[in-house]
């Protein structure tokens, strides 16, 4: 993620001014989208859902989070932004983080790879979709919240695809079984990894007792 990216997006598109309300209800907007999704995501479990539909159900829900997650977290930054040198202060880090928690443990719980070695983290990769779909949006001053535009393209897709290709699995028992087998590949590749080294090679190899 480039905090550097989010707080030109915002100065050219409102100087950097600061509306504490508005900040506040731009973030309240995502925080409820993310409860919407938690709230679908948690609902499967009480109904039943036709095998075959639970798959697209469970991982809507989840696309859903991830999306409001990565908004909120570009508008946190955002404010945070607008906020140098005001003097006032809008204290929400609590409700990213305990969102950033979550939403971690659902997808590590569905065997989403989050970090991959040579890779960036899912969560950035997510983040850079999102960023991507907001800079799409019209550059034009405003006071109040910026329209999507004409050109803006729901970052959704983006993310679906990218927990698919990430070892999404919908159901949690044959996720853990999909995690096991993960981390046990990694265990087996770190073994590969490790050279034995003969000690005679080394300087210095006189070794007193």
């Amino acid at each position: 993620m480039s905090l550097k990216q989010i707080a030109k997006w915002n100065y050219d598109r409102n100087g950097l001014q600061l509306d504490v309300e508005l900040e506040r209800d731009m973030l309240e907007e995502e925080a409820t989208e993310f409860r919407d999704g938690l709230k679908h995501y948690l609902f499967e479990s009480d109904v039943n859902i036709l095998p075959a539909l639970k798959g697209d159900y469970v991982l809507d829900a989840v696309v859903e989070m991830v999306d409001a997650y990565c908004d909120y977290t570009f508008v946190y930054y955002g404010t945070q932004v607008k906020l140098l040198g005001s003097g006032k202060i809008v204290d929400v880090g609590s409700t990213q983080s305990i969102m950033h928690t979550l939403l971690t443990e659902i997808l590590v719980t569905h065997n989403v790879t989050m970090f991959e070695y040579g890779e960036q983290p899912f969560i950035d990769m997510c983040m850079a979709d999102v960023i991507e779909a907001n800079m799409a949006k019209p550059i034009k001053k405003t006071k109040g919240k910026v329209t999507k535009g004409k050109k803006w393209i729901d970052p959704k897709d983006k993310i679906r695809q990218r927990l698919l290709d990430s070892g999404f699995i919908a159901d949690e028992t044959l996720a853990l079984v999909g995690l096991k087998e993960q981390l046990h590949k990694r265990v087996e590749g770190d073994k590969e990894r490790q050279q034995v080294i003969d000690v005679a090679t080394l300087e210095g190899d006189d070794i007193e007792d």
